[in-house]
């Protein structure tokens, strides 16, 4: 509970960061949802809040590992990485925004824990029950498949996009990151509570970003 309080506090600050670099940038936070794509308006206003609002009335480990794997592996560990690597491919290459790249690196930070966090987490509940890999699997398949969808709406709307960045190019690492949580989290088949908890530490420290 302790850390998932730090948890809201630095998703708050990556709010207010992205609020500051929008405003620097002579942009309006106001009205950017018609932005928000199917596949991203499916994910995020129906699939996320169903599966995080579930654990009121129910937190069982399988609603745990729906929630987890959801947004920690899926939301966080590829759609927000893939995000990432376009900005950095963009800002980098062209040596643009110093600040902004900066804080995102800054914040990245904070996501490689919430991301341990999330491994760990779904690493002790598959230790306790193994066939709870099973529902992982079938989310980061899903979550691979927003992925795909959002790409392909993107290349729809934005056929061409600026700074010779390509949507194959982006598709391919998030795909990368798919095939990295999934060994990640695969590991813990097998494995003994007293064995995840004992690499929890060093876990929780790892920078997974």
């Amino acid at each position: 509970e302790m850390f998932l309080t730090t948890f809201l506090w630095e998703e708050a600050k990556h709010i207010d960061f992205f609020s500051r670099a929008l405003a620097s940038y002579g942009v309006s936070a106001k009205g950017l949802d018609h932005h928000h794509m199917a596949s991203y308006r499916t994910l995020f206003y129906e699939v996320l809040p169903t599966r995080m609002n579930a654990l009121y009335d129910d937190p069982s480990p399988a609603n745990l590992v729906r929630a987890s794997t959801t947004y920690n592996l899926g939301i966080e560990g590829i759609l927000a990485e893939t995000g990432y690597f376009m900005w950095y491919s963009i800002m980098d290459t062209n040596n643009i925004l110093p600040g902004t790249r900066e804080g995102i690196r800054k914040l990245q930070l904070d996501e490689s824990r919430h991301m341990a966090y999330g491994v760990f987490l779904l690493s002790r509940l598959v230790a306790e029950d193994a066939s709870l890999f099973e529902i992982i699997e079938e989310i980061m398949e899903e979550m691979l498949e927003y992925l795909e969808r959002t790409n392909a709406e993107s290349a729809e709307r934005y056929p061409e996009i600026p700074f010779e960045l390509d949507y194959d190019t982006i598709l391919d690492f998030g795909t990368t990151q798919h095939a990295r949580r999934m060994e990640r989290i695969g590991k813990a088949r097998g494995k003994t509570l007293e064995e995840i908890y004992s690499s929890g530490r060093a876990l929780l420290e790892e920078d997974d970003a």
